[in-house]
Parts: C-alpha cells; structure tokens; sequence
C-alpha cells in the first residue's frame, strides 16, 4: 500500500507553491487522514489526524472533485458536530490518484471572502492545476518506488554475489573495480571494500578483462596466474553492454587447486583402502601390512615389484591412505594403456595451442591435479625413454611445465611406481633409465605372486563371496571340497586378478547354495586331473625356485642382490652362500 508520508517533504514543497500561486492554504491527506503537508495555520499540525473528515471521506468514497462554497451549508458537512465553530469558509478538493486508485486528497481551504472568490470563480483552472500538482506527486512516488526496486536488487545482487561460492570482480571501460564479492577479496587477501576503484592490473594483471572490453568476446575457464600471490585461478568473463555499447566487464575466479579438487571428487574412483584391505593370513602378507604402515609416512619414492595381477595398485592406494596426504589427490595412471603421443599430455598438461587438436583453454596434466596428493605410475616400464627424462626432472626439480609452455609450475607430489617388467634388464639393454631407476628405487616393495602364498587363497576366497553374494544377490555360503582342491591346486599364472575372476565366474555360472567343482572353469578342472598324482617338491627344492624366481625379477647386479636379500628376509651372505649351494 502507498503511504503518501513516505515522501512527505517533496509533497510539502508542491503544497507551499501552489499556496504561493493560488494564495490559499493548502493541505493533503493520507488515506489514514493524516495530514502529510499543509499551509498556513495547517503547517503546525503535520503528521496528525485529522477528526474532523467528513468532506474528505466523502472525497475518498466517491472519487469526487469537490467544490464547498459554504463549508457550514454544504450537505457534506451537515453531520459535522463542529460546523458552526468551523473558521472555513469554501474548500476545493480533489483526490490524487494512482493506477486508477486514490491514495490521498489536496484541499484547498478559503479562511475569507477573496480567498472564497478566488475558490469559485476559477474552480474549473485551479482543479486542473491541482490535479497536474497530483500528477507531480505520484511522478515522485513511482520515483521513489522505482529507486526502492533498484535499492532492493541492488541488496539481492550483494547477497547472491557474496553468497557464491567465487570471486566475481566487474570493472568499467576504464579498467577501474567496480564490483567485487567478499570471497574475492579472501582469495586476493584484500578487504572487498581497497579493491573498489583501483586499476585491475594492480590486482590480477593477467586477467585478460581489459582484452573482453577491446574485443566485446568473453572468455571461459581460461588459467589466469596472479604474480602477486604466486597463485593460478580459473577465470570466466564477460563484457557489460548497455545500449550496444561496451561498458565493462565482469569475471568470476577460483583457485585452480579448489577446481582440481572438486574435479577430483566427482571423477575419481573413490576406494576406500585400509591396511585391511589387505587380505591374507600368510607371514608375507603380514610383513607387507607392516611395510605399508612403515612408509606411509614418507615422502620418498616407492617402486612396487610384481606379477600382474598381485595387487599393485592396491598396495599403492593402501600407502597412499595411510599416510599424511589421505585427504588429496590420488592419481593413478597406467603408462602402457596411453598412447606414446597422449602419455606426455596427460602427465604434464598442455597450454592453448599447443598442438593440433589441443582443447583451446589448455589443460593440466596429472601432476597438477595430484598436487599435495599422490601419483600412482603403473607399468612405468613401459613408458617410452624420451618421457623418462622428463619425469626424472619432475622428481629432480619438484616441478612441471606445461606443452607449449614455460612457466615451471611447482608441486608437490609423491611418486608410487610400479612394474612386473625387470628393469635392471632394461636398463642393460638402453631401455630404461639407470638415473631414474635409482629415483623411484628409493623403497623397494616386492608382492610375491599368489602361488607362494596360497595360505591367502581361502580368506580371498571368502572376501570375494561376500562381494559377489551382495552383488548378485545370492546366498551361497562356501566352495565344495572338490572345488576348493581344484583351486588350490592351480598355479594362478593371473594370480589374484585372475582368483576374482574366477569367482565371479562360478557366481554366475552356480545355481545351487554351494561353488560345486563343475562351476568353476574348465582350465582349473584340467589342471586338476593333470595334477591327480603330483610329484611333490622337496623344501630345498621349493626355497631353491623361490630364490631363483626373486633373483630374476630384481637382476644380477650386487645391489640387486642386497634388494632381493631383503625381500627373502636374510641376510646378503646367506643369500651369497644359498646361491652357490642351489648353482644359481
């Protein structure tokens, strides 16, 4: 509802000039009637109600244009319990409307005969001067209700700005701040209300906002480096035009580690690894849990040895999990599965433009986004020689640069590789880097492969059946005993990788409430019948082969021989002494 005391002084300037033209006292009142402005002897009482309203309810009833020419006569004030006292002698009145509704009425009031003269003879002028008068005051009240919309969109534009969860920051044609959020100003360790009115290039001076307004083109999630704060952010920006004239720009930032982040978090497989995680009951296992919570708090390199299959990557996130950066980034990447051409792209990054075919915003590679995290390279044996340099460099320098770039980027990541190639082999052969071995070599872990460790078989057995029962939504509690030989009997060239599966298999194959022999594949029941009358091996003749087996993964070299001494769990000259006893 209009109030017309909401913008009394501006309607108490109009009633003083047309009390100075007409020479008559003039007030106005509210629909309440309140007097909101008022000449003469009706200046003192501003602000009060009037008790006395006949004429003026009458007014607001019927929407009438009045002329009393004898207040005391007039039908209009005949109920008036005062009309005989009343000092006025005539009255024009006329209602003020707005939008086809009233919401006050002027008076004129005549005090003597002139004045009531006045009144009579030039009703029909003074009406239409009043009423442009009237017209006056609503001009001002949709002034006033227009300012308020402005004021109130300008308080839902702060809110929503400060409550976003980024730096948004306008400038105008002249590069000067006009806007800015309070989470700007947190991210620029600035207070929002210093960065008003000062040249964006003092700011961010590699924001680009100055190319939106030259250009009229905005960009998106364009990198953006703050010299200042020796920090990168993700901007967005677009120009301000009005009237098809540019007049600014505005941008939206974040940093790029909170983007990397956020990224991760919807992207990434999330796999909750405890030491627990690592099933089995046999003494390996067990040195291995310990091994992992002995490292975990490093920040050395980690190499892991093994078989395919073992469990490598599991092993890396259980490190990975344990440790003091549980909570960034974990990247794992398998170097065989990139092409050549991809691989140095999707580890390092790339700046727009840098090769054909290259998102035009650039991208970071995945040493950026495992920052303060941790990058798992798999297979890193088959990463080709020319990125072995590169990488040796990254764990040399602490920091990456992009393709097509030269700004050093510095990080801070720990490095977990792995492989089942012989990398001591390699590098006799040239294709691998002695350097580089010697970088990720610094702990060495070695997963023997599921075959030397069979006393694991049964508790992964159980870990899987729980996984698949939940999966396929069956209830079968165990293995007959005909299938459990057959499993333990089997080499498991594919070791753990090749277990699950293999589960999985008679889970779907099975129809009764028990793994029964003839549900698991045909390859593990033909190694079953080949093996009904096995020739057992003595204990020299299975610590020789195991010794044999540890010696060729880690080469012939001396120091590879104190590695794969630490693996078996004795020391060099035992080791020494059982390789001249077994002629290995």
């Amino acid at each position: 509802m209009i109030d017309l005391l909401n913008i009394k002084e501006p309607i108490q300037q109009i009633a003083n000039v047309i009390s100075t033209v007409v020479n008559v006292d003039v007030e106005v009142i509210n629909l309440d009637y309140v007097r909101v402005a008022g000449t003469g002897q009706y200046a003192q009482n501003i602000g009060r109600k009037i008790n006395s309203n006949y004429v003026y309810r009458k007014v607001i009833t019927d929407k009438l244009d009045v002329l009393l020419p004898n207040l005391r006569e007039h039908e209009f004030c005949l109920p008036c319990p005062h009309k005989d006292k009343c000092r006025e002698c005539a009255e024009l009145c006329t209602p003020i409307m707005l939008d086809h509704e009233i919401i006050g009425v002027f008076g004129l009031i005549a005090f003597d005969e002139t004045q009531r003269s006045v009144l009579i003879r030039h009703t029909k002028d003074l009406l239409a001067f009043i009423k442009q008068m009237g017209s006056m005051i609503v001009s001002k009240i949709k002034e006033e209700e227009y300012i308020n919309q402005i004021r109130v969109a300008r308080d839902q534009l702060l809110v929503i700005m400060n409550s976003v969860n980024e730096g948004i920051l306008a400038i105008d044609n002249a590069g000067k701040i006009t806007h800015v959020n309070e989470f700007a100003g947190t991210m620029l360790n600035l207070k929002s209300q210093k960065l008003l009115n000062r040249p964006i290039d003092e700011i961010l001076s590699d924001s680009h906002l100055f190319d939106v307004i030259t250009s009229g083109e905005g960009y998106t999630n364009k990198e953006i480096y703050d010299f200042r704060l020796k920090k990168q952010f993700l901007s967005t920006a677009r120009p301000i035009i009005s009237h098809h004239r540019i007049i600014g720009a505005v941008a939206t930032f974040r940093p790029l580690e909170e983007v990397k982040q956020l990224l991760l978090d919807y992207t990434e497989q999330r796999m909750d690894v405890t030491i627990n995680t690592l099933i089995g009951n046999s003494d390996i296992m067990a040195d291995l849990r310990r091994k992992v919570l002995q490292f975990a708090g490093s920040t050395s390199t980690v190499l892991i040895r093994g078989e395919s299959g073992t469990g490598k990557e599991l092993i890396a996130r259980a490190i990975h999990s344990a440790s003091p950066r549980k909570n960034k980034p974990f990247i794992a990447i398998n170097c065989s599965a990139i092409p050549d051409a991809l691989l140095e792209s999707e580890l390092f990054g790339y700046e727009e433009g840098a090769f054909t075919g290259a998102n035009k915003r650039g991208k970071p590679g995945k040493f950026e986004i495992a920052d303060g995290g941790t990058i798992f390279l798999d297979e890193i044996g088959d990463m080709p020689i020319r990125l072995q340099a590169k990488i040796l460099r990254t764990l040399q320098e602490k920091a990456v640069t992009r393709l097509g770039g030269n700004t050093l980027l510095n990080i801070d990541v720990r490095i977990i590789a792995a492989t089942n190639q012989p990398l001591e082999k390699m590098i006799q052969q040239g294709e691998f880097r002695e350097d580089l071995y010697y970088r990720l070599n610094v702990i060495p872990i070695y997963i023997p492969p599921l075959r030397e460790r069979k006393e694991d078989i049964p508790p992964l057995l159980e870990h899987f059946s729980k996984k698949y029962n939940k999966l396929f939504k069956k209830s079968i509690t165990g293995f007959s005993g005909q299938a459990l030989e057959a499993i333990m009997s089997y080499h498991w060239p594919g070791n753990v990788r090749e277990l699950e599966n293999t589960v999985e298999y008679a889970f779907n194959i099975e129809t009764t409430s028990c793994i029964l022999e003839k549900s698991l594949p045909f390859k593990l029941r033909e190694a079953k019948m080949k093996n009904k009358s096995p020739a057992f091996n003595t204990l020299k003749e299975v610590e020789k082969n195991h010794i044999k087996a540890v010696l060729e993964s880690f080469g012939p070299g001396t120091e590879q021989k104190k590695l794969a001494a630490e693996v078996l769990g004795i020391g060099i000259a035992t080791l020494y002494r059982k390789i001249k006893e077994y002629g290995l």
